[in-house]
């Protein structure tokens, strides 16, 4: 029978020592108090909670059987004589997750393995050893409590490889990320048989740096097909508007980086930074022969050959400042003829009072810009009232010389000051008709801050203007008679102006009824031209009625007038103004 091999531990003792007793409080194995949690079979929810102390009293004895207990664990202090696992059971053992793991049923067939190939190797044949110290060295020690992927110990938990699945991982990751030092620890042997720790933190390290290398290789790879994708769609692109006929197309290098980077977004490629234009018009010219670059301050412009000369020329006759010259022209222009131009509103809506109020001019620069100065599109011009109406506004909103805006706390604008020579019959036609439809001064003066209306105070000045211009009428004919009466209306005495509601007997002055209707002769104008009512004199209250109006609604009866009184006309009583 062949002879053991034993490298004997120089460091140890050769003398028999007492061992230590087991503090039963900390892990049965290591007998540290580190921050991992303790697990206690006893307090297991299994069936069986007492099961943990047989497997691990198991293998205690069989890994000392086969040398492969260290120092620190000692049969001889977890048996009190009634063996190892009535021991535990008695003081309720308590062991860390890891330290079970390293004597658990599977490492223990891995170190029966080891055995077995090393026994071979010597040629013993006797697989089942005997009982034997194992000793280490001092560099053995210090190679297995450190990390295998950073080298370091430190105060971190160093777990051990148990698995084939880890070492295959390993091995997959480190030609991945191309780690020359790692493989080359891997090419000594499996990470099992050389019982390779870790920290949890280095090795996740790992497999998060292959992940990141697989994904920027796929990334790369997908994104330059797509690039090379929409490169030949921007060459047809340019080739396609370049044979158009009556074209010559002048690229902006930016405009078509624009284009790229749509495009690719559109493909599903999310680029991480900006397209580099050099390179971007590097491709482009090598893949167009013909087109050829140029630099204009800090754009880079793209054309063909044959069309660099036609392009320049267009150019320098399209200038922006000749243009801009033209079109202040054209303003000053028409602004003559806007202000040289002055009618006031007189009280009604004559037939072409819409014509009238703007010159011809400024209607036919609108006409222009909404059909085009094409002769044969302003001979068949719809837009007729549409460019009045414009034209109106334009002419309504416009001054002389513009406000000059004061210190004030607000941002606003000033208003428009709108000068009664400006106005037009659209304006004041909306203005009049809001309000005689819904009286409603937020609306009116809102559609006159848009510039679509006059004034609410304007059109209450007009509506004053034109009733005082109706009483100067009767005062000068003499007479009074509204032309729509209503019967049964109560009448308000107490009232002091002149409303609907005081219509209901009227009594005209005629030499065949004399009476006290000479006391309401006389001007019913109010004293201010510029109020916005219409006041009556108290004494008109007072004058008897002599003439009753037919029950008939918005018309007077006349058997019941004298001979000699002139006939009824018609009066719209839901308005308070005469017109």
């Amino acid at each position: 029978m062949a002879k053991k091999f034993q490298l004997v531990d120089t460091f140890e003792q050769r003398t028999p020592t007492t061992p230590p007793e087991t503090n039963w409080k900390l892990c049965l194995v290591c007998q540290e108090e580190t921050t991992e949690s303790l697990v206690c079979p006893v307090l297991s929810k299994r069936r069986d909670p007492g099961s943990g102390y047989t497997t691990m009293a198991a293998n205690l004895v069989k890994f000392d059987e086969l040398g492969k207990l260290p120092r620190t664990v000692q049969l001889q202090r977890l048996d009190e004589g009634q063996g190892v696992e009535a021991t535990m059971v008695a003081h309720q053992a308590k062991w860390h997750k890891t330290c079970m793991l390293q004597y658990n049923n599977t490492m223990l067939r891995r170190a029966e393995k080891r055995l077995i190939a090393s026994s071979s190797a010597f040629g013993s044949t006797d697989n089942v050893p005997g009982k034997r110290a194992r000793t280490h060295s001092s560099e053995a020690t210090t190679s297995g409590t450190s990390c295998f992927f950073c080298g370091k110990s430190g105060t971190e938990t160093l777990h051990e490889v148990a698995t084939f699945q880890v070492d295959t991982r390993v091995r997959k990751c480190a030609a991945q990320v191309g780690d020359n030092e790692l493989m080359a620890r891997l090419s000594m042997g499996d990470m099992v048989a050389l019982e390779a720790k870790y920290h949890s933190k280095c090795l996740l390290a790992l497999y998060y740096r292959a992940k990141t290398t697989v994904e920027a290789e796929q990334k790369t790879d997908h994104e330059g097909v797509m690039s090379r994708i929409v490169l030949a769609e921007l060459v047809l692109y340019i080739e396609e508007t370049h044979l158009e006929e009556g074209t010559a197309p002048v690229f902006r290098l930016a405009d078509l980086a624009k284009l790229y980077t749509t495009r690719m977004e559109q493909l599903g490629v999310a680029l991480c930074k900006k397209v580099n234009s050099t390179r971007l018009k590097e491709r482009l010219l090598a893949q167009l022969p013909g087109l050829r670059s140029q630099s204009k301050g800090r754009d880079v412009l793209l054309a063909f050959d044959e069309d660099i000369g036609e392009a320049l020329g267009k150019a320098c006759e399209q200038d922006c400042d000749t243009e801009a010259v033209h079109l202040a022209r054209a303003a000053q222009i028409v602004r003559r003829y806007m202000f040289e131009d002055t009618d006031r509103f007189r009280g009604s809506f004559p037939g072409g009072c819409q014509e009238d109020s703007v010159p011809n001019v400024l209607v036919a620069m609108v006409n222009m810009v909404l059909d085009g100065p094409s002769i044969k599109n302003q001979s068949h011009s719809s837009s007729r009232q549409a460019a009045l109406s414009i034209a109106q506004l334009l002419k309504f909103n416009s001054v002389k010389q513009s406000r000059k805006q004061g210190a004030t706390k607000t941002q606003e604008p000033p208003a428009v000051r709108h000068s009664t020579s400006q106005e037009t019959p659209l304006p004041t036609y909306v203005g009049l008709m809001l309000h005689a439809e819904t009286r409603k001064r937020g609306l009116v003066d809102k559609l006159f801050s848009l510039g679509l209306s006059i004034s609410y105070d304007r059109v209450l000045r007009l509506s004053a203007q034109m009733g005082n211009s109706v009483c100067q009428l009767y005062r000068i004919e003499q007479v009074v008679c509204p032309p729509t009466l209503r019967s049964n209306v109560p009448v308000n005495q107490t009232r002091g102006s002149w409303t609907t509601s005081d219509v209901r007997y009227l009594q005209p002055p005629s030499p065949a009824l004399p009476g006290p209707l000479d006391k309401i002769r006389g001007p019913w104008t109010t004293r201010d031209p510029s109020s916005n009512s219409i006041h009556m004199r108290s004494h008109l209250l007072a004058a008897p009625p002599s003439l009753r109006i037919s029950p008939d609604y918005g018309e007077a009866s006349t058997a019941m007038c004298a001979p000699d009184l002139p006939s009824l006309s018609y009066y719209d009583a839901s308005r308070s103004i005469f017109l």
